[in-house]
């Protein structure tokens, strides 16, 4: 396999851990087949990565996440997309295979030992929810449906639900932000017109299903609020929790897996392809596509679900708008 040389390693996974271990100077280590490798810091503060706290799940061990990154130039881009996928060998497939089937807790925090403890196993868990939510979107709206993804909560459903084929947009957006002065002077309908959310997107003759998991339902109350003074929002915008869309048949251990390790524990942000959003100044979807990258946690779910849905001749034209 030929590796590239001189080439900059920057963590990307969602583990804590790797950024408490970064030192004031960059360290140098010995990467296959001789290569110099240099852990940069450059990105590690990205305004768009989630802030500190937020996920507390370690999805990789650093040595993981330097293994991928060295052996796999693929996983070196922004972001990891059906055309990446494209560009893999049949032994990077079977190794990312083995990367994604490995154990990353032998004993989560939050639940008892589980199946899910795999990005592997999360995959077919999370793709398993999102079938029967597809069913649940297709009865409630037989004329047809497009899904707002909310923030990160949202986003591993919207990014396998645009993988069958569904109109997916996701839309960064945290309440936080709100609580600057600046955010009053925000051109907002501009933020959703960059975003894919036109008039003629709200007036295509299919509902409009912008969700978020609701803790307190602030976030979604607000972002309705906004679409509808910058003139984004009409009878076909429905807005729903997201609770409301998954399944409520779930055995005790899945509730358990959904609601303790993932949503509660925010978790499942481990997984999101959206832009964490702190500040007024982040709201510029150029500036977004110029900026934001995944973690490696992300790179590696987006290669589990391409594989899956490729090897099963699944895989639809994905029109997800934004973050590939």
């Amino acid at each position: 396999m030929n590796i590239q040389t001189n080439y900059t390693y920057i963590p990307k996974t969602a583990s804590l851990s790797i950024n408490q271990k970064i030192a004031s100077f960059p360290p140098i280590f010995k990467g296959i087949e001789s290569d110099t490798v240099e852990i940069s810091r450059k990105h590690l503060r990205s305004p768009f990565s989630r802030k500190e706290g937020a996920c507390h799940v370690h999805i990789l061990t650093e040595q993981i996440d330097k293994d991928v990154y060295e052996k796999i130039p693929a996983m070196r881009n922004k972001y990891f997309t059906e055309e990446d996928y494209k560009t893999l060998n049949k032994g990077e497939k079977e190794y990312l295979r083995e990367v994604i089937n490995q154990t990353y807790y032998d004993k989560p925090y939050s639940v008892r030992k589980v199946a899910c403890s795999s990005i592997k196993n999360d995959r077919d868990f999370f793709i398993k929810l999102s079938k029967q939510m597809k069913k649940k979107l297709d009865k409630d709206y037989p004329e047809g449906w497009s899904f707002i993804s909310l923030g990160g909560s949202p986003s591993i459903f919207a990014k396998i639900l645009s993988y069958m084929g569904e109109d997916v947009v996701e839309l960064p957006f945290s309440y936080a932000g709100t609580m600057y002065k600046d955010f009053d002077k925000l051109d907002m309908g501009k933020y959703l017109d960059d975003l894919g959310i036109t008039n003629e997107y709200l007036n295509d003759g299919k509902k409009k299903v912008l969700t978020d998991y609701v803790w307190s339902g602030t976030s979604l109350k607000k972002m309705a609020d906004i679409m509808k003074e910058s003139n984004h929002f009409n009878e076909n915008v429905e807005v729903r929790k997201l609770q409301e869309l998954l399944p409520d048949d779930l055995s005790k251990t899945e509730n358990r897996m959904l609601n303790e390790f993932f949503f509660e524990a925010e978790n499942i942000k481990s997984y999101s392809s959206c832009p964490c959003m702190h500040k007024p100044d982040m709201y510029n979807v150029e500036r977004i596509n110029n900026e934001y990258e995944w973690n490696m946690s992300t790179k590696l779910m987006n290669f589990a679900l391409i594989d899956y849905f490729e090897r099963k001749n699944f895989l639809k034209n994905t029109i997800t708008k934004l973050f590939k």
